[in-house]
């Protein structure tokens, strides 16, 4: 998959991380670490952290074939 050409603002950003997430979960992908590193959401926390630019990672595996890792970045400057 490409980078993305143009940024996102971050409401859109997380609508695609959420139902990426809602696909994942439903296509049997369990989060590896919960506690740890949770899923993206509307919470204050993860929204906090995303605008300090810390990127929180959040790691996916499908039984013990696949693992998926993703994060997402704040380009400085963006609002």
């Amino acid at each position: 998959m490409s980078p993305q050409i143009e940024t996102l603002p971050l409401k859109e950003t997380l609508d695609v991380v959420i139902d990426l997430e809602k696909q994942l979960e439903q296509s049997g992908w369990t989060i590896c670490k919960p506690t740890e590193d949770p899923t993206y959401s509307d919470d204050p926390k993860i929204i906090e952290k995303l605008l300090s630019g810390k990127s929180p990672n959040v790691y996916w595996r499908a039984g013990d074939k696949y693992m998926l890792t993703y994060d997402t970045r704040r380009f400085s400057g963006d609002p």
